[in-house]
C-alpha cells in the first residue's frame, strides 16, 4: 500500500476519508480528515497535493485524474 510505505518512510500522509469510515482502526497517516461531503471528497483529494499518484481505476480515481488534469497539476500515472 502506497500510504503505508510513505508513512513508514517519514512522509506526511494526509487521508481524506468518508465520515462513515472514521471508526476504522489503524489509519496510517499523519493527518486524518473526515469528509461528509459525498463526491466533493474527490475534489479535495485531487487538488490537495502537489502530485497525484494514481493507483486503481474505479470511478472516484478516474474523476480525480480528470480534476488534476483540468487544474493542470503535476501528476503521475
Amino acid at each position: 500500500m502506497a500510504t503505508e510505505k510513505a508513512y513508514k518512510a517519514g512522509g506526511h500522509v494526509v487521508s481524506i476519508i468518508p465520515i462513515v469510515d472514521i471508526n476504522m482502526p489503524d489509519w496510517l497517516c499523519a493527518t486524518l480528515v473526515p469528509c461528509g461531503m459525498g463526491d466533493a471528497q474527490y475534489v479535495m483529494m485531487a487538488l490537495a497535493g502537489d502530485t497525484c499518484l494514481v493507483i486503481g481505476s474505479l470511478a472516484g480515481t478516474i474523476s480525480e485524474v480528470c480534476l488534476v488534469w483540468l487544474h493542470k497539476l503535476r501528476y503521475c500515472l
